[in-house]
């Protein structure tokens, strides 16, 4: 399992990208998304969490996710 990253834009495009063959946790990946976000006075919440874990497990595609959270704005 590589590093998964997540590069959020001015449009909020998000682009999942693997690097190496680090061996992350979750939580792990789940804090340096916190921690970038937070560089950019941005909060992930609980909501966005679960909605990154679905995308993950395949339960919703990135394309619906992208559609749930242009709702919100």
């Amino acid at each position: 399992m590589g590093i998964e990253k997540v590069i959020v834009s001015e449009k909020t495009n998000c682009i999942l990208e693997t690097f190496g063959n680090v061996p992350y946790t979750d939580d792990e990946k789940i804090s340096e998304v916190i921690a970038t976000l937070n560089i950019e006075n941005m909060e992930l919440d609980n909501n966005d969490i679960e909605m990154l874990k679905a995308i993950k497990s395949g339960k919703i595609s990135f394309d619906e996710a992208r559609t749930e959270i242009m709702k919100e704005i």
